[in-house]
């Protein structure tokens, strides 16, 4: 079992998100907890981590697997997920 953290900016833009995504996004995030490699997750290619696909958004995170946790980095919409900022 993995614990979840997450970062300020991450919490913030979940607490923005619609209701109908934020359901499916707190599913996966409790599903990340037993899995943290599940279906649909694929490995950054320009940084360390990897994303997972939820509808419009995309939810970046990295593993540690010394602690057992996982640090989800960054949620946003899929226009806006890889811009360097």
């Amino acid at each position: 079992m993995y614990k979840i953290l997450i970062s300020n900016k991450a919490e913030k833009y979940i607490n923005k998100m619609p209701d109908s995504a934020f359901i499916k996004l707190d599913n996966i995030i409790t599903y990340l907890s037993e899995n943290p490699y599940p279906n649909g997750c694929l490995k950054l290619t320009d940084r360390e981590g990897y994303r997972i696909r939820i509808g419009d958004y995309r939810l970046l995170y990295r593993i540690n697997k010394d602690k057992n946790e996982i640090i989800i980095f960054k949620v946003s919409h899929r226009k806006d997920t890889y811009k360097k900022r």
